[in-house]
C-alpha cells in the first residue's frame, strides 16, 4: 500500500540503498546517536539551545538494568584495569583513556553500593530531514555541534539510518540493533534530569488518528479510552461545512474497528447507511423497525462498577424523570427508592422480584411449561426449534432440569446461544 504525507513522513517510496541516507520520496534523511551524556544534564537546556526552526524527530528509550550483575561486570572490570595497567604501553594517552575509563566505572560502582542507584540503559536516536543532501549533512553537523557544545557526543548512523528512522517513528517500534549497541549507563539520579523533556508527538496504542500539530506538523493518533486520560470526552469544533460530521462519523467508524461500543443519537438520520453497511443497530424513535434497547437491563460490563445497582438506579431515574418532566426532588427520590428495592431484589434474589407491570419468573415458568406440553403433544417425536430471550430461555432450562428459579443467574447464556436439549 502506498500512503504518503509529507507532514508525517511517511513515504510512499523508500530508498534504503545509500549508506549515507535514506531516501524518503523527494526528502533525505539522516540518523545520528548521541554516544556519551555528561553526568549532570538539565535535559531541556539542550532542547532549548536548539533553534526552534529546526525541524527533528527524537526518540529516547530506557530500560532498567539488573544493577548486582552490573555490580560484578564493574568490580571485574576495575580488577581487570590494574592488572593491565602494569602491562599498557608507554604511550601518555593510552594510560589516560584506562586511567579515565577505571575512574567512570569506580563512580558508577560507588553510585550503585553506596549511593543504592539503579543502573539503567538509555538510547538517544535523533533523525532530521531535508531536499537536499547537501544542506541536510550542513544541518546535522551543526546540530552535533549544539549537542557538544552540552556535553553530549554524537556520532553519524551510517549503514544504519534506516534503522534510526524505525526508531524515532511513533509507533513503539524497539526491536533494533542500534539498542543493543549504542546505549550509555545511567543512574536513577542522572536519569532525573533529563525527565521531564517535551514530546511533539501523541501516539497512543490503539489510537484513532486525530490530524497533527499545527505548529510542527507531528501525528496526534489519541485513544481517548485510554486510563491515562480523565475522560473520554471530545468536543469538536468548526465552521459549517469544514467537516465536522465527516470527522465525527470517520471516528466512530475507526473506534468500532477497534471494538469499542458505542451509542450515537442520530438527530438528523445521518448514519443510517453507516449502520446498515456495518450491521448495525438502528433504533428509529419515529418508527418501528423491530431492533429495541432495554434501559432497564444491567450488563455485564456494568457490574464491574463500584455500588453499580445505584448507579444503574441514577441513569434510569434521570432518564425517567426527564422524560416525564419530573422535576420535584420528593417525587425523584421516591423513584429512586423503589426502583433500587426492584433492582436488589432482581439481582439477590431474581425468584421473589415482583416487577411492577410484569411477569414474576414462576409466572413466566407456567407459561413456559405450558407451552411446551403444548408442543410435545402436537409434535411428538419432531425436531423443534425456538428462539426466544435470554430470561425465558434460562426459565426453560431450569425447568427441564428441576431446578429454582433462584438459580437463573448460574445458567449462562450469551447472544445468540445455541442450546440443545434431548
Amino acid at each position: 500500500m502506498n500512503f504518503c504525507d509529507d507532514r508525517f513522513n511517511l513515504p510512499g517510496y523508500l530508498d534504503a540503498t545509500n549508506f549515507r541516507y535514506v531516501k524518503l520520496d523527494n526528502k533525505y534523511l539522516v540518523g545520528i546517536v548521541v554516544k556519551k551524556l555528561p553526568n549532570i544534564l538539565e535535559f531541556l537546556e539542550v532542547i532549548d539551545s536548539i533553534p526552534k526552526n529546526e525541524v527533528f524527530d527524537m526518540s529516547i528509550y530506557v530500560s532498567k538494568k539488573n544493577s548486582f550483575k552490573i555490580l560484578k561486570e564493574l568490580t571485574y572490570y576495575i580488577s581487570s584495569s590494574d592488572s593491565e595497567e602494569k602491562t599498557v604501553s608507554k604511550n601518555q594517552s593510552d594510560i589516560d583513556i584506562l586511567n579515565k575509563t577505571k575512574q567512570d566505572a569506580r563512580e558508577l560502582r560507588k553510585s550503585i553500593q553506596v549511593d543504592g542507584e539503579e543502573i539503567f540503559y538509555i538510547n538517544i536516536i535523533i533523525t532530521l530531514t531535508d531536499e537536499k543532501y547537501e544542506k541536510l549533512i550542513r544541518r546535522v553537523k551543526d546540530f552535533q555541534s549544539k549537542l557538544y557544545a552540552k556535553g553530549l557526543l554524537s556520532n553519524i548512523l551510517n549503514f544504519r539510518h534506516l534503522d534510526a528512522y524505525k526508531l524515532t517513528l511513533p509507533l513503539g517500534y524497539n526491536t533494533n540493533k542500534i539498542l543493543e549497541k549504542d546505549y550509555m549507563n545511567i543512574t536513577t539520579n542522572s536519569l532525573s534530569y533529563i525527565f521531564p523533556f517535551y514530546n511533539t508527538n501523541i501516539f497512543d496504542k490503539d489510537g484513532v488518528v486525530f490530524g497533527y500539530t499545527l505548529e510542527e506538523n507531528k501525528l496526534c493518533n489519541i485513544n481517548v479510552f485510554d486510563e491515562k486520560y480523565i475522560n473520554a470526552n471530545v468536543c469538536i469544533f468548526g465552521s459549517s461545512g469544514s467537516g465536522k460530521s465527516y470527522f465525527t462519523k470517520i471516528n466512530i467508524i475507526r473506534n468500532y474497528l477497534n471494538g469499542i461500543s458505542q451509542y450515537v443519537f442520530d438527530i438528523e438520520g445521518e448514519y443510517i447507511n453507516i449502520a446498515k453497511n456495518f450491521e448495525l443497530g438502528y433504533i428509529s424513535l419515529l418508527e418501528d423497525t423491530g431492533i429495541y434497547y432495554n434501559p432497564f437491563q444491567i450488563y455485564n460490563y456494568e457490574t464491574k462498577i463500584f455500588n453499580y445497582l445505584d448507579s444503574k438506579v441514577n441513569k434510569l431515574v434521570n432518564l425517567i424523570s426527564n422524560l416525564c418532566g419530573i422535576d420535584k426532588e420528593a417525587e425523584i427520590d421516591e423513584i429512586k427508592k423503589n426502583h433500587a428495592k426492584t433492582y436488589e431484589t432482581w439481582r439477590n434474589q431474581p425468584h421473589l422480584a415482583d416487577i411492577p407491570n410484569g411477569e414474576t419468573l414462576h409466572i413466566i415458568k407456567d407459561r413456559v411449561d405450558s407451552f411446551i406440553n403444548e408442543l410435545n403433544e402436537k409434535y411428538d417425536n419432531k425436531h423443534i426449534l425456538l428462539v426466544s430471550h435470554s430470561v425465558t430461555v434460562r426459565v426453560m432450562l431450569l425447568s427441564f432440569l428441576n431446578s429454582g428459579m433462584e438459580n437463573i443467574y448460574r445458567i449462562k447464556q450469551d447472544n445468540t446461544a445455541l442450546n440443545i436439549v434431548e
